[in-house]
C-alpha cells in the first residue's frame, strides 16, 4: 500500500466525514477492498483506493497519524480479533480502533435512469454560482444551486435573496436528457464537485450524473459523489430575470474598469454595519458616476467617467456585492432597478436598495 496515495485520497474524502458524533460510525472512513467511502448523512463520496481492508476506521484519527509517517515499509492490516487495525511504518507500530464494515450506515442509492453528461465547462458555471448561494436555514431552496436541464438547454441558478446568478448553455450536451431535470443541489456538494472534478477526472472531462427524487450522483472517472437533493420547490429564477431584464440580449455592457473596482473596494472601508450603514449611494448622470458613502467611520466620495451615457438615476447597494461580482464577471451595466454583470454563458444580477 502506498502511503502517499492513501494520504491524498483520504484528504479528498475527509470533508465528507460527519462533524457531529450523533452516529459515531459516520466519523469513520469505510474501507471496502478497493474503495473508501465517507458520509455525513447528506453527502457522500466513494473513491477508488486499493487497501484490501473491509472495516471502518475513525477518520480524523487516521489522518492525523498518517501525517506523522514517512513512506517506508508501510502497511495497515486488521487484527485477528477484528477489533482494531495495526498500522506499521518503519519502526512505528500503532493500534487503532475499528468497526465492522456492516455497521456503516450509508447504502449506495440505486438509480435506474441512464446518466446525463454535463459538459466540463459546467464546472466553471458551478464555481461562479457558488459565489452567491444563500445560507439561511429557514429558506433551504436558496442554499444550493438549481440545475435545470431540458433537451436543448442547461441552466444553473443561485441566489442569496439580493443577487441572482444564471449560467446557461444551449444545445451542447454530449448525452441529452429524455425529459426535463430540475433539482436543487446542496452548496456543499457543489463545492466538493467543483474542487474534486479536476483531480479525480481531469478538467476537460464531462460529468455523467444520475438523479432521482431524493438523490443526485456525479461520476468522476472511477469515483462517485452522492448527495441528497434539497426537497423544496425552486424559486422562479427565469421569471425574475425576465422581469428585471426583459431585453438582456440587447443590452450594451462594457468592460469593468479597474478604476471602478478600486473605488468600490475603497468605499467598503466606510461601511458601518453596527450602525446600519451597509450600502453606498451611486448617482448616474449621463456618462458620470458619483459614488458616496457616509457613516460614523467617515465620508468617502468619488466621481468616475462612464464609457456610455446611461441617463439620470440614483440607487444604493452594498459595495461588497459588486466586488463579489467583479471577481466572476467581465462586463457590467447599471440600470435604475438592477445592476447587470456578465461573463461567458453567465449573468449576475444585483438588486439595489430603494432610496
Amino acid at each position: 500500500m502506498n502511503l502517499n496515495t492513501l494520504k491524498i485520497t483520504l484528504d479528498q474524502a475527509k470533508n465528507f466525514l460527519a462533524t457531529q458524533d450523533f452516529i459515531a460510525v459516520l466519523q469513520h472512513f469505510a474501507f471496502d477492498e478497493d474503495t473508501v467511502t465517507a458520509y455525513n448523512d447528506i453527502t457522500a463520496c466513494k473513491l477508488s483506493l486499493d487497501t484490501g481492508l473491509q472495516c471502518t476506521i475513525p477518520g480524523n484519527l487516521l489522518i492525523r497519524l498518517l501525517n506523522t509517517l514517512k513512506d517506508e515499509d508501510f502497511k495497515i492490516e486488521k487484527s485477528k480479533t477484528n477489533t482494531h487495525v495495526h498500522v506499521v511504518c518503519g519502526r512505528n507500530k500503532t493500534k487503532l480502533p475499528m468497526l465492522p464494515l456492516e455497521e456503516f450506515v450509508f447504502k449506495l442509492p440505486e438509480l435506474k435512469e441512464d446518466p446525463i453528461e454535463l459538459p466540463a465547462v459546467c464546472i466553471e458555471g458551478v464555481k461562479k454560482c457558488l459565489s452567491n448561494v444563500g445560507a439561511n436555514p429557514t429558506r433551504p431552496e436558496f442554499n444550493g444551486i438549481n440545475l435545470v436541464m431540458a433537451s436543448d438547454s442547461l441552466c444553473l441558478y443561485s441566489s442569496d435573496g439580493d443577487t441572482i446568478s444564471q449560467f446557461k448553455l444551449i444545445d451542447t450536451f454530449p448525452i441529452k436528457p429524455t425529459e426535463e431535470v430540475q433539482v436543487i443541489l446542496p452548496s456543499f456538494f457543489c463545492t466538493q464537485l467543483s474542487s474534486l472534478h479536476g483531480p479525480l477526472a481531469g478538467k476537460e472531462s464531462n460529468v455523467p450524473m444520475q438523479f432521482s427524487k431524493q438523490w443526485a450522483i456525479a461520476n468522476l472517472s472511477n469515483n462517485q459523489l452522492f448527495t441528497r437533493v434539497i426537497d423544496r420547490k425552486a424559486p422562479k429564477y427565469e421569471e425574475t430575470i425576465s422581469k428585471f431584464c426583459p431585453d438582456i440580449d440587447e443590452l450594451e455592457l462594457w468592460d469593468i474598469p479597474l478604476e471602478l473596482e478600486s473605488v468600490v473596494n475603497r468605499h467598503t472601508i466606510f461601511l458601518d454595519p453596527q450602525a446600519g450603514i451597509t450600502t453606498t449611494t451611486f448617482t448616474v448622470s449621463g456618462d458620470e458616476l458619483d459614488v458616496k458613502t457616509v457613516s460614523q467611520v467617515g465620508t468617502c466620495h468619488d466621481v468616475l467617467q462612464l464609457p456610455v451615457n446611461l441617463g439620470q438615476f440614483t440607487f444604493a447597494v452594498d459595495p461588497n456585492y459588486l466586488l463579489r461580482g467583479f471577481k466572476i464577471c467581465k462586463k457590467i451595466t447599471f440600470q435604475s432597478h438592477v445592476i447587470i454583470l456578465q461573463a461567458d454563458n453567465f449573468i449576475h444580477l444585483i438588486a439595489p436598495k430603494p432610496l
